[in-house]
């Protein structure tokens, strides 16, 4: 495809550490910020019709292979395919947007394209639990680019037939290449299996402790490349998970990827702190959001940004506009209080054992007066080593025989069959199930139990 024609907007980013109000008036230790928005610049280019005819083996527009661009029928199937051109970093594409029939002369098209242009890209953003796509897309480099022209068809007197309005998208650079990022999915899992939380008897909080302890433990700011402009990499996931060293967009921009493949849901926030721009972290945990800020927290050994409410640091802070609408709020119930505050105020909290599971209780914020959810918490399992539970100091039954019953027989073969179908839920049942200890009950145990039923195990 021959490259439409753009206009870039070159973007200094550059960053430095700066101070800012600390919860509760103590002094707050030194916070790298951005001076600069990484948001991309919008404003895209037009190119003018050579013709109000589009003919079917004459377009004005063949220079631009018309006929073989994707073509979408609204910006919100446009979107979709935005989000997988910059995800694979695309140096360029364009994409081609249903006329929609008739309009009137002095309808002015520029205006109509510019509009989709624009909704392409918040659609293109939209946060949909994705790990590699939503607001992972938001700091993608320099500026998105682009130019927007439209093919007419002949139309009746004072009006004309637009067939498509032609738009594309050409980022000045990316803040990581697609060799890097191939690589990020597979680092974040390692890492994941590396930190032990990868089993859903792992709780959601204990998830994200540990993810943050790893980013603040081992991921440094990057102030030997602060202020080269053409290093462009500091900006990402990437420089933080295999450099481990970046600026708050790559702490921020990681903390989302690993809560997302977690299944954690997790928002990217931007704004200005005491005049620098800066980006960090709101998660979700037990029905509420709570704020974060890794890149502040780096080094720390008592955290100061960690899972707070709205009445803290973060007071101090001016949020994008996007994220201080009532639409966002309503969406993502970010209360008053940090998540100790209600966690002290829950009733009826019960922790789980190796066999039962817990509750984290319920009730109303005596603080702030937030309604607190009950969640049940997932039995976190037997660790079995030589026999014994190391936790709980159950003894583990002989192998193969799944209900402790002294015997090892077809009901024990029944069991394994309803655990690998989904359909025995039971954690202690699972841990006995476990016969290669790799911490999952699967179909190498099922083959291990046919083997134990035949005497051969």
């Amino acid at each position: 495809m021959k490259r439409l024609l753009l206009i870039l907007t070159a973007m200094v980013v550059a960053a430095f550490p700066i101070n800012a109000s600390a919860a509760w008036g103590k002094p707050a230790r030194l916070g790298p910020t951005l001076n600069r928005s990484l948001e991309p610049d919008r404003t895209p280019g037009f190119l003018e019709p050579d013709s109000l005819m589009l003919e079917a083996d004459a377009s004005p527009l063949a220079n631009y292979n018309y006929d073989e661009l994707p073509r979408f029928d609204n910006a919100a199937e446009a979107g979709r395919y935005w989000a997988e051109c910059v995800r694979d970093r695309l140096p360029d594409f364009a994409m081609v947007i249903e006329g929609h029939g008739e309009h009137e002369n002095e309808v002015r098209w520029q205006d109509v394209a510019n509009e989709y242009y624009n909704d392409i890209i918040d659609e293109g953003l939209r946060h949909t639990g994705e790990p590699d796509k939503g607001d992972y897309l938001r700091q993608i480099g320099d500026t998105y680019g682009g130019m927007l022209s439209c093919a007419f068809v002949k139309g009746e007197a004072g009006k004309r037939l637009i067939d498509g309005y032609i738009i594309s998208y050409e980022p000045g650079f990316y803040y990581s290449s697609a060799e890097q990022e191939a690589q990020v999915g597979g680092l974040v899992e390692e890492l994941i299996d590396e930190l032990g939380i990868r089993s859903p008897r792992i709780s959601p909080y204990e998830k994200i402790s540990a993810v943050y302890d790893w980013l603040c433990e081992n991921v440094t700011y990057d102030y030997e490349n602060l202020y080269d402009d053409t290093y462009y990499v500091k900006h990402s996931a990437y420089a933080a998970i295999k450099d481990r060293t970046c600026v708050c967009s790559g702490y921020a921009l990681l903390f989302y990827r690993m809560m997302l493949t977690l299944g954690i849901d997790c928002r990217y926030i931007t704004g200005y702190v005491a005049g620098g721009y800066h980006a960090w972290n709101i998660v979700n945990l037990y029905g509420e959001y709570f704020l974060l800020d890794a890149t502040w927290d780096a080094g720390a050994v008592n955290y100061e940004y960690y899972l707070l409410g709205t009445n803290s640091a973060y007071a101090d802070r001016d949020f994008d506009d996007e994220f201080t609408s009532d639409s966002f709020k309503k969406a993502y119930n970010v209360p008053l209080c940090a998540y100790s505050v209600h966690a002290g105020e829950r009733i009826g909290a019960a922790d789980p054992d190796c066999a039962h599971s817990g509750r984290t209780g319920g009730g109303e914020c005596s603080v702030c007066g937030a309604v607190l959810e009950d969640f049940e918490l997932s039995a976190k399992g037997h660790r079995f080593e030589n026999g014994v539970c190391t936790v709980c100091q159950r003894t583990e039954p002989p192998r193969g025989d799944l209900n402790d019953d002294g015997e090892i027989n077809i009901s024990d073969g029944v069991i394994m069959q309803r655990i690998l179908a989904g359909l025995d839920q039971n954690v202690e049942t699972s841990d006995f199930a476990d016969f290669d200890k790799n911490g999952q009950t699967n179909v190498a145990d099922g083959i291990l139990m046919q083997q134990i039923l035949a005497g051969l195990g």
